[in-house]
């Protein structure tokens, strides 16, 4: 595990490269299984240490010093160079990177500026099989870490089946990751059925 200020220092970079025009890095590396999301870290690593004059281990660049895994990763040209005339990386190149800039960091979240309903996922169960909150939770948990902001249920009354529910995710990410690219997901948890497809706000879920 890396220090937390080490950590902090790799997410500040990933952000001075998106404000270098390389958009889109933390949607793309939240895809990544965990192999490949530790060597583009020890990539970021080997930024940090050619910024403060550390050594940086050769089989992290490729020729003229690209960088290969970000290069790769964001289809777009990285180099060491680039990074070392860069303005975005002053502040991490003097070693000033103060607590305004871990404010930044902490703000960070794709989330911000999204409302809720575009976070929200619309969930239906089979009739006959009825599906509780904690077992809602408990499923997308399970796959997909710590993502629920809240499990809105079908009300109800007292005999009656909740059929549907809405859950609202903290981030648009999420749901990407749940469809895949396809209309609706089928997940199941103790032999019942949940599909989830995206919420629409206008009615027609």
């Amino acid at each position: 595990m890396r220090p937390a200020g080490e950590a902090l220092l790799v997410i500040a970079t990933w952000l001075c490269l998106e404000e270098m025009g390389y958009s889109n890095i933390f949607e793309t590396l939240i895809q990544k299984d965990l192999h490949t999301l530790s060597c583009i870290t020890e990539e970021a690593t080997s930024i940090l240490n050619c910024l403060q004059f550390k050594p940086v281990k050769p089989v992290l660049l490729g020729n003229d010093g690209v960088l290969i895994l970000t290069t790769n990763l964001t289809s777009k040209l990285l180099t060491i160079r680039m990074i070392s005339l860069n303005s975005s990386f002053q502040a991490i190149k003097d070693d000033e990177w103060s607590n305004e800039n871990d404010d930044r960091i902490w703000r960070w979240n794709p989330a911000l500026g999204v409302c809720a309903d575009d976070r929200t996922m619309f969930l239906t169960f089979s009739k006959g099989f009825p599906v509780i909150e904690e077992e809602l939770r408990e499923l997308f948990t399970k796959k997909f870490g710590d993502c629920i902001d809240k499990v809105e249920m079908q009300k109800t009354n007292d005999n009656q089946q909740t059929l549907f529910a809405k859950l609202v995710l903290h981030s648009t990410i999420t749901i990407d990751l749940i469809l895949m690219d396809e209309p609706k997901a089928k997940f199941k948890i103790n032999k019942k059925h949940v599909w989830a497809r995206k919420y629409d706000r206008r009615g027609r879920h």
